[in-house]
């Protein structure tokens, strides 16, 4: 089994009358060879991600189809990389950042995220631990809904001052965008400005 960073799966679902289809991305680096992680957000409207949650147990067969998707990033297309994501979108840059750093990957990884608070922050801890261990991996956190800057987290939405401020010369760097369509709208608008 083997994938590239930022590639999805697609699950067929046997709930309803009829098994239904979702596609999730995989959250794991391909550097690790034996298993493969999705991250799910369990949504309260969503058939998928409460049959994933709710009934799926320790080993319960799946039917996936093989990995598909092109956005990707292997460390080959470019000296550094600008991961930016919007709420649960950080599932794929979680991949790409984890396999870059797996691999001793020396380009610049500006890893930069917009959410609401901490608590809807996924991936804290792992994205801590690889920030201490690789000096080329610079993360930025924008949060909306905090008081103040605090343990990294950036007070306010994401903006094209801070873009600019975060990642030097953005403009001709290699970038990644994965969110919500109305925060890559943004976000696009910010960059073409940029």
């Amino acid at each position: 089994f083997s994938y590239l960073p930022g590639q999805f799966l697609t699950l067929t679902m046997p709930t309803g009358d009829k098994p239904i289809r979702r596609s999730y991305t995989m959250s794991s680096s391909p550097t690790q060879g034996y298993y493969c992680e999705i991250t799910v957000k369990r949504e309260e409207h969503g058939a998928g991600s409460r049959y994933l949650h709710d009934a799926v147990k320790v080993n319960d067969t799946l039917e996936v189809q093989a990995p598909s998707g092109k956005f990707v990033f292997t460390g080959k297309e470019a000296d550094s990389i600008v991961l930016i994501s919007g709420g649960v979108g950080i599932t794929p840059m979680m991949s790409i950042t984890s396999a870059l750093t797996d691999m001793g990957w020396n380009g610049d990884i500006y890893f930069i995220a917009a959410c609401r608070d901490p608590e809807h922050l996924i991936f804290q801890s792992e994205l801590k631990r690889l920030q201490a261990r690789h000096p080329n991996l610079h993360v930025f956190i924008a949060m909306s809904r905090i008081e103040k800057d605090v343990d990294g987290f950036h007070r306010g939405r994401l903006s094209k001052d801070r873009l600019a401020e975060w990642v030097p010369g953005i403009a001709s760097k290699w970038i990644h965008l994965c969110g919500a369509p109305p925060m890559m709208d943004a976000v696009k608008q910010m960059l073409a400005e940029l």
